[in-house]
């Protein structure tokens, strides 16, 4: 059973629904700590102690100062080790909707154009995306045609350098529709689609996932390899059928149309779960 637990919450998480998630959290009888338009050098310094479980939903740059503070257990559930497709891909390649991926330095991958053309069957572009989960920049389709121009603008404008390891495939133009599917404990909590859109929207008409995107779900709970004790899971329908677009952590991603009322339940059964097995920080002194 949980206990009261400490939330560190960020608006970039929650976009429209950080009110909701304050409200509920509070309800349960939570202690909450709310970031607002935190540019990420401000110090970050809620009345917290170890004495009580913490569990942060916020940006990747808030979480990695999180995780470097002790007294915060266990502060946030994102494994960046864990959350590159290289890991990921290597127990569940399988699943995954790029399939056909290769990983190599951005460099080679902007050297090797006429190899990707060589292989593309037919069509005019090749997918890439970071093999980190650090978003330096968003997966996409790279046109041939265009080549030396979108390869420029991508190295000036985002943080991609020679050594940066990329994730290629085949574009896919497929997808149906896409759901995100948090886990934690071995189980799926809730789900949403992948849009804001009538997101904290009461009686709007939301896509659910077709049964086969709930059975990959599934499925991946059943798995022995497993990224986190909680994390979530993009799963898109194809024509291929139900397949896994990447893997995310659960203190990072956004929200979209989660039950919040069981995401807070779940992120606090991990915590406490979490707060029991680790030993308190040792006192200064």
């Amino acid at each position: 059973m949980a206990l009261i637990c400490n939330w560190i919450i960020q608006d970039v998480v929650f976009d429209k629904r950080l009110a909701e998630m304050e409200r509920l959290l509070r309800h349960k009888g939570h202690n909450v700590h709310v970031l607002r338009n935190a540019t990420g050098i401000e110090p970050i310094d809620p009345p917290f102690t170890s004495d009580e479980p913490t569990l942060a939903m916020v940006s990747l740059g808030i979480a990695r100062r999180l995780s470097t503070r002790p007294e915060f257990v266990p502060g946030v559930l994102c494994r960046p080790e864990m959350l590159k497709v290289s890991t990921y891909g290597a127990f569940w390649g399988r699943h995954l909707l790029n399939d056909d991926y290769v990983i190599l330095p951005w460099a080679e991958f902007v050297r090797r154009r006429e190899i990707w053309i060589r292989d593309a069957g037919g069509a005019e572009s090749v997918f890439v995306r970071p093999n980190s989960c650090e978003k330096i920049f968003t997966g996409q389709e790279i046109p041939f045609d265009d080549w030396h121009h979108e390869v420029r603008c991508m190295e000036c404008l985002t943080g991609v350098r020679p050594e940066t390891l990329v994730c290629v495939a085949s574009p896919k133009s497929d997808i149906a529709g896409e759901w995100r599917f948090w886990i934690a404990n071995g189980a799926v909590v809730t789900h949403s689609h992948y849009s804001w859109e009538t997101a904290g929207q009461p009686g709007a008409v939301r896509p659910e996932p077709p049964l086969a995107c709930i059975e990959l779900a599934n499925a991946l709970c059943r798995e022995p390899w497993q990224p986190d004790v909680a994390y979530t899971a993009d799963i898109c329908m194809t024509d291929r059928g139900a397949r896994l677009v990447e893997v995310n952590s659960f203190s990072c991603s956004g929200v979209y149309e989660a039950d919040l009322s069981r995401l807070i339940d779940a992120g606090s059964s991990v915590a406490t779960d979490e707060w029991f097995l680790t030993e308190p920080p040792a006192e200064a002194g």
